[in-house]
């Protein structure tokens, strides 16, 4: 059940990441260099009156991606790893972050275990396909 819902969910996400872009939120860091100012490397904040770093695209563009690899693989495990890896880089670059701690980031610590639990989970269903095998 859950590797038919999951293609789901992550297209769901970079569908949705596309709403940030409509709301201007959840962008990276500021961009000063004027031959970087174009879309898809980073979009004008109207309310700050800046050029920002577009990390709704970067997420919408991998989950993307993630959804391909995906449709050809096992779809729970490599959404776990998958996501957890693009989330924790994503994260990196933006600037409205919760933090658990200075320097220590809430959305990174998550993917990490996300990342962990898709690892796990992958290597449970190789051992298995060996037991049967």
């Amino acid at each position: 059940l859950a590797d038919t819902l999951i293609p789901s969910l992550v297209l769901g996400q970079a569908i949705g990441r596309w709403g940030n872009f409509v709301n201007q939120e959840t962008y990276g860091n500021l961009i000063t260099n004027l031959d970087l100012q174009f879309f898809p490397y980073d979009v004008y904040i109207e309310e700050l009156g800046q050029w920002h770093q577009t990390t709704f695209f970067y997420e919408s563009a991998l989950n993307t991606l993630l959804l391909i690899v995906m449709l050809i693989s096992y779809p729970l495990p490599f959404y776990m790893i998958g996501y957890g890896v693009i989330r924790c880089f994503v994260e990196g670059l933006r600037t409205d972050s919760l933090y658990l701690m200075p320097g220590v980031r809430m959305s990174q610590v998550l993917s990490g275990c996300l990342i962990l639990l898709g690892v796990l989970l992958v290597g449970i269903i190789r051992r298995r396909r060996d037991i049967q095998a």
